[in-house]
């Protein structure tokens, strides 16, 4: 039977793994962080559980509905309300905005001057209007663009809103303008559909989303599929008509995935090493003297740096080679060497790789030879990172919503947490934790800074905001995403599908899926979508193109079932213009 390779353990790996391991295809799962979940994981320190980025259990996918049913019970999801507000100034405004609500918050003085300058748009609009800026310029006036679109859309995007290209903003802003928000504040019930098909709650796992994805992962393995943490694939390539994954466990720790495996701490020549190595069934051979002495099992043999095991488990005798510098091996077969900093490295043959790393470095992954204009594909891609400060505070601080978006621009804050109104479960009593997120580029300053620090300049800039009082910040942790955000800038596309009909033709036995590994900016249940369907491909043949799988064309949380054509770009983003600066 043939075998897959999932790489990343995030909601679109798991799933692939889940729906394989569940139809008895056999897979092993490569993560190269220490924890599952991606994006969608729970981070937990002393007690405290972190939601990166916070994940609305929502779907309009029956399939992936089943799906997260099967793999939770009832008494495992909590039903929450559904809150967000806007904090401008020492002020909240409702999000999404009402007319009402805004202008008067802004007071009678401002409001005059916003629909001065919305009055002043409509009889000379911007002459540029295929950017961002201009677009809600000319649909808001200058004065609402600066409050509410300006400021957020930068720290998000990290480039000037006039770089960004009007196609994000017609996506997300259709239909609203200052014009028709007044008319609905002064006829109640007019036009309100928009607003009111929002859902107002959502379902949210107790402990998290990454409860959702430990609870997978267990699944996978208890069904006789391998997830290993700490382990990255670095190269792909092709052997005798299979795919050969080379990986390399950053914990010098690398499992067999059937039978048995070689474990031992075998230091520089195995000759001498006295670690132990253990099959998976518990019995215990060590390596004394240069020989390798079974304890009811059967014989393996140091020869100059050499181990060749014989009858232990699932090793074969002619094809498991351990070279050894130092660390710990664990091998089933293949080729296995250990490296003086703890890190493995081992060989991994399959016949289908299922891929949802980021696509720059799946193409990394398969060496210098791949064409130029692939090369170049790849390295033109672009993310935006992310780093969350995760500070403790009396309970007197929370705030009912989920998160509250800062358009202040006097701080760098982009949106705040509060981790109790997702649920109880998450903090802990008398006290609650405020999850500050900054939207930043892997490698500037913020990203650099040490954790200490960060949880210091987050403390002042909640204290700036108003949102708590000065020593109130308890204690603080930092969390760090890097590739959160696949950017949309004007040659992404093109790249896309450089890399697309790469693959296709190529390497038509690597299958992408999920946010970074199609650079398409989808919500969990997208991309879980993605993978249920390339597990269809694989295993019954089917021929879904997944690239076609499309978050809705309306605002993901809205209920109605209009229906429009799909873009094909995923979730909306912005689409920046080609010497906008972003992350590499």
């Amino acid at each position: 039977m043939d075998s897959t390779v999932v790489v990343g353990a995030g909601p679109a790996g798991l799933t692939a793994a889940y729906e394989l391991a569940r139809r008895g295809h056999p897979c092993e799962v490569f993560e190269a962080d220490h924890v599952v979940g991606g994006i969608s994981r729970t981070e937990e320190r002393d007690g405290w559980r972190f939601d990166i980025g916070g994940h609305r259990f929502f779907t309009k996918v029956p399939r992936v509905e089943d799906f997260w049913n099967e793999i939770l019970g009832e008494d495992d999801f909590l039903l929450r309300p559904r809150m967000s507000r806007i904090h401008y100034k020492g002020r909240f405004y409702d999000y999404p905005l009402r007319a009402s609500n805004a202008l008067f918050n802004l007071g009678v003085l401002e409001s005059l001057r916003c629909v001065g300058s919305y009055a002043w748009a409509r009889i000379r609009p911007p002459a540029d209007r295929s950017t961002f800026e201009g677009w809600v310029a000319a649909r808001f006036g200058r004065r609402l663009y600066g409050i509410f679109f300006k400021t957020y859309t930068e720290k998000v995007w990290g480039v000037p809103a006039a770089s960004i290209q009007a196609d994000w903003a017609a996506q997300r802003i259709r239909n609203l303008s200052l014009g028709r928000a007044i008319a609905d504040a002064l006829t109640p019930g007019r036009n309100r559909k928009e607003i009111t098909s929002l859902i107002e709650e959502f379902r949210y796992p107790k402990l998290g989303p990454g409860m959702m994805w430990e609870a997978c992962a267990d699944r996978v393995r208890e069904r006789g599929c391998a997830v290993r943490l700490g382990t990255r694939v670095e190269r792909v390539r092709r052997h005798h008509g299979r795919l050969a994954v080379t990986v390399r466990s950053e914990n010098g720790d690398i499992d067999g995935d059937i039978g048995g495996d070689i474990d031992g701490d075998i230091g520089g020549d195995i000759g001498g090493g006295t670690g132990a190595v253990r099959p998976h069934d518990g019995r215990t051979v060590r390596a004394e003297g240069g020989i390798v002495r079974p304890y009811d099992i059967g014989a393996g043999r140091s020869e100059g740096g050499v181990v060749r095991s014989h009858d232990i488990g699932a090793v074969r005798s002619e094809g498991d080679v351990v070279r050894s510098e130092g660390g710990t091996v664990r091998s089933e077969g293949g080729v296995v060497r250990s490296y003086g900093d703890g890190s493995v490295t081992r060989e991994v043959y399959c016949d289908h790789l299922v891929s949802s790393m980021p696509l720059t470095a799946l193409i990394r992954a398969f060496g210098p030879d791949v064409p130029d204009a692939v090369a170049e594909a790849a390295a033109g891609l672009k993310y935006r990172d992310f780093l969350t400060v995760a500070l403790v505070v009396p309970e007197r601080f929370s705030f009912p919503d989920n998160w509250i978006y800062i358009h202040s621009p006097e701080v760098r804050l982009g949106r705040v947490q509060n981790y109790g109104s997702w649920s109880p479960y998450l903090v802990q009593a008398g006290r609650t934790c405020l999850g500050l997120e900054y939207f930043v580029n892997e490698g500037d300053d913020l990203w650099r800074s040490p954790d200490d620090e960060l949880v210091a300049f987050g403390t002042r800039e909640l204290e700036q905001l108003g949102l708590v009082t000065p020593g109130s910040v308890q204690r603080g942790y930092v969390v760090r995403m890097p590739k959160a955000y696949p950017v949309y800038d004007a040659g992404y596309a093109g790249n896309v599908e450089v890399l697309r009909k790469y693959l296709d033709v190529e390497w038509p036995e690597i299958h992408p899926v999920g946010r970074n590994g199609m650079h398409r900016y989808n919500n969990q249940d997208h991309s879980m979508l993605t993978a249920m369907l390339t597990v269809e491909n694989i295993v019954d043949g089917a021929r879904h193109d997944v690239w076609e799988v499309n978050v809705d064309a309306e605002y993901h949380e809205e209920r109605a079932d209009r229906k429009r054509a799909a873009s094909g770009t995923g979730r909306d983003a912005p689409v920046l213009l080609s010497d906008a600066p972003a992350s590499a």
